[in-house]
C-alpha cells in the first residue's frame, strides 16, 4: 500500500518538502488553506505520515502559517488515527500526549541533534543576509555582538567572523567565552557589552536588555532579534532609542527553505541520506 503523506499549513519548508517528496515518488499534498474542519479531518485520517510545521504553533491555538482563523492545532490532534507518524517541530507536552494517546508516534525535528545544527547553521546565514540588506558597511573589520553562545550564536559568530566581522561574543559562562576567544571572536560577560559595535545579533530567549543597557548603542545600531519569545529585549526599548529593530524568527524558512526541506526529508525519509 502506498504511503499517503500530509503537510499541513507552515511556511516555504513545507512547499519546498513537498516538492522533494514528488520527486521521490511519493504521494504527498500540502493542505494551507482554510478548509472544514470535516474536510481537514478526513485528509489527515487518510494518512500514514502526517508532518507539521516548525514551529508547530505560535500562539498554541493556530498552527504555524496557516493564519488566524484557519488550522486548530486541536482539529489536527482529534483527527489523529492509530500508527501514524506525526513529524512537526517544538511539540509541546500536551501535543505529545495527544499524540501518543492516539496511538500515534511523535517525531520532533528540534529534538535531532543532526537536524538542530542545520538548522543554526541556516539561521546563521539569514543573519548574515539581514546584515548585508541593512548596512551600506562592507563587512571587513565591522564590529558586531552576538549575545549567547549556544548553537544558534556559535554559527553566527563563526560565519560573522569567516566574512569578516570584527564579533564580539557575549556569554554567561566562561565555558563558551573561553571557546568563543579559542574561534578568533572577542568575548565578554553579558554585564559587559561593548558600546561601539554596528549590529547586535542576540540568540538568547531572555530579556538581557534593559532600556538602559541598550540606551549604550547608538542611534541606528541594527539590533536583529534571532531568538524566540520572550526575546532579548522589549521592542518598544529597541525601538524608542533609535536602534533598528529587525525581527528574524524563522530565517531558515525564509531563505534556506530547499536546506530546511533536505534535512527534514532525511528523518521522513532516512533512505533519503544515502540518496536511496
Amino acid at each position: 500500500m502506498e504511503e499517503n503523506i500530509v503537510l499541513l499549513a507552515g511556511d516555504a519548508r513545507a512547499r519546498a518538502l513537498l516538492h522533494l517528496l514528488h520527486r521521490r515518488g511519493k504521494s504527498a499534498v500540502h493542505l494551507s488553506a482554510c478548509r472544514s474542519a470535516d474536510a481537514l479531518k478526513a485528509e489527515i485520517a487518510n494518512a500514514q505520515t502526517v508532518v507539521l510545521p516548525v514551529p508547530v504553533s505560535r500562539d498554541g491555538v493556530h498552527l504555524s502559517g496557516s493564519g488566524e482563523a484557519c488550522i486548530l492545532v486541536s482539529d489536527v490532534l482529534s483527527a489523529l488515527q492509530k500508527g501514524q507518524r506525526v513529524f512537526g517541530g517544538g511539540f509541546s507536552e500536551a501535543i505529545c500526549e495527544a499524540i501518543e494517546e492516539a496511538g500515534a508516534t511523535a517525531v520532533d525535528f528540534l529534538k535531532d541533534e543532526a537536524f538542530v545544527l542545520k538548522n543554526a547553521a541556516f539561521t546563521a546565514q539569514g543573519a548574515l543576509r539581514l546584515l548585508l540588506e541593512h548596512t551600506g558597511e562592507p563587512l571587513q573589520n565591522l564590529p558586531v555582538l552576538v549575545t549567547g553562545y549556544g548553537r544558534v550564536g556559535k554559527a553566527t559568530a563563526t560565519l560573522l567572523k569567516d566574512v569578516g566581522c570584527r564579533v564580539t561574543v557575549a556569554a554567561r559562562n566562561e565555558t563558551q567565552r573561553t571557546e568563543a576567544r579559542l574561534s578568533g571572536c572577542d568575548a565578554v560577560e553579558l554585564s559587559s557589552l561593548p558600546p561601539q559595535t554596528a549590529a547586535v545579533f542576540n540568540t538568547v530567549p531572555a530579556r538581557i536588555f534593559s532600556a538602559q543597557t541598550l540606551s549604550r548603542f547608538s542611534a541606528g545600531t541594527l539590533f536583529i532579534e534571532l531568538a524566540s519569545a520572550p526575546f532579548g529585549a522589549a521592542q518598544e526599548d529597541v525601538r524608542a532609542l533609535g536602534l533598528h529593530h529587525i525581527p528574524a524568527g524563522a530565517l531558515p524558512g525564509k531563505f534556506c527553505a530547499a536546506g530546511c526541506a533536505k534535512a527534514m526529508l532525511v528523518l521522513l525519509e532516512p533512505d533519503a541520506a544515502t540518496g536511496r
